[in-house]
């Protein structure tokens, strides 16, 4: 039998999967992180509409001014929270690109792996036959000279 497959760039290839786990992981979190986000602002919306179902009739002028300055600042808080989602959505493209990149990298290396395990079963299937043919032509003649 031939020797072992050995994969020479077998290192390169882990630390690439290794990049793949991490990326992977970074793209979770910011995917958490914006559905936190969209739940946080999701909230302050339903808060929002029901501010704006309260009715004040009659009241202080305090009391009015000091409910507009509370939705005025749930808007603000909604807002400013849009914007957060919009940058973690750019980040989550950009953590996308970047996971794809490193998956194509990874590929590329198994598949040279496939490629190399195919030459060497290729090659060692050869040297066996080779091995047989000599063994089988070694008792032909071994048998013949005995005749």
């Amino acid at each position: 039998m031939g020797k072992k497959f050995e994969f020479r760039l077998e290192k390169i290839l882990s630390l690439r999967t290794q990049k793949v786990t991490q990326e992977k992981l970074a793209l979770g979190r910011i995917q958490s992180l914006r559905l936190n986000k969209e739940q946080e602002a999701q909230t302050q919306n339903d808060y929002q509409d029901e501010l704006k179902k309260v009715k004040h009739n009659k009241g202080q002028v305090s009391m009015l001014q000091a409910h507009h300055q509370h939705r005025t600042f749930i808007q603000d808080e909604i807002k400013k929270l849009e914007e957060e989602i919009d940058q973690l959505k750019e980040i989550e493209e950009l953590r996308r690109v970047r996971l794809t990149e490193a998956m194509k990298d990874e590929k590329v290396l198994e598949k040279l792996k496939e490629k190399r395990k195919y030459d060497h079963d290729e090659d060692s299937k050869h040297e066996e036959v080779l091995t047989l043919d000599e063994i089988s032509q070694m008792r032909f003649t071994k048998k013949k000279i005995t005749q």
